[in-house]
């Protein structure tokens, strides 16, 4: 998600990206680098960032592997640290891939998933159930 969450973060949240970009520069002691095979991760978090009285805790990655360099950003209500941001991150590229690639194979391995043209939360269960 990443990607998209950060598009999502940057068009419909703007206070609460903005308010991340703007702490993320100035709390340098939430910063960790990982260096795991070839793979260079940069970690950087924000806590508690207040949006409409929810506490948000938002948690980016960068990735640099093969001289690539990809973003990765989580909104979340775990507590970030050094210790867990690693953890957390592993967690959300992981549900990522099994909700991408499940929705993948359900559209386009032969099970035909599409919109099913429904405002009728029970008629859109019952599509997906017989799907």
């Amino acid at each position: 998600m990443p990607l998209n969450l950060l598009k999502m973060m940057e068009k419909r949240i703007l206070s609460v990206y903005k308010e991340y970009e703007s702490l993320k520069n100035l709390s340098l002691e939430n910063t960790m680098i990982r260096r795991e095979d070839k793979v260079l991760q940069k970690y950087y978090w924000v806590p508690e960032i207040d949006y409409e009285g929810h506490k948000l805790n938002i948690l980016e990655c960068l990735e640099e592997k093969k001289k690539k360099i990809t973003r990765f950003v989580w909104l979340t209500n775990f507590p970030l640290s050094e210790h867990t941001c690693n953890i957390i991150a592993k967690g959300g590229r992981l549900r990522w891939k099994i909700e991408n690639e499940g929705f993948n194979t359900q559209k386009n391995g032969g099970y035909g998933l599409e919109h099913p043209y429904s405002k009728d939360s029970t008629a859109f269960k019952n599509f997906y159930f017989l799907l």
